[in-house]
């Protein structure tokens, strides 16, 4: 199932995997990590699935750190679980998305973590994955 709700981002449902993937591209705001954050968890919802492969490598973060924290501390808001098990790529921005995953660990989400790289992200999704067989 793929589902495309903006033009930068596009969700998927990898049955083969089991993950939701999310790929996004160009300019990236908090309204736009909102409305991709309350998608995915809804695909993930319908298709019982807890792990999430979110691909940022082709986006360019557009928020103060101020934007970022008020994003990365509601994630409990937006109906994301402690349990999900969340894989992010970056290739920029990267103090930003440090500044994130930093905020986010502290709110009490220790699976979301952040890769520079697509395969080691997924390979942590399948170690998870594995561990919860």
């Amino acid at each position: 199932m793929s589902m495309e709700l903006d033009q930068s981002f596009v969700i998927t449902h990898e049955v083969e995997n089991d993950w939701v993937r999310v790929e996004l591209s160009g300019p990236i705001t908090v309204k736009t990590a909102v409305a991709m954050t309350t998608a995915a968890r809804d695909v993930g919802r319908e298709h019982d699935c807890r792990y999430w492969i979110v691909d940022y490598t082709r986006t360019q973060a557009l928020d103060s750190d101020i934007e970022i924290f008020g994003f990365a501390s509601r994630l409990d808001r937006l109906g994301v679980e402690a349990t999900d098990i969340i894989a992010i790529v970056v290739a920029s921005d990267l103090e930003k998305h440090d500044f994130a995953e930093t905020v986010t660990h502290n709110r009490g989400y220790p699976n979301l973590r952040y890769f520079r790289d697509i395969e080691e992200a997924e390979a942590w999704i399948r170690q998870r994955q594995e561990r919860s067989d």
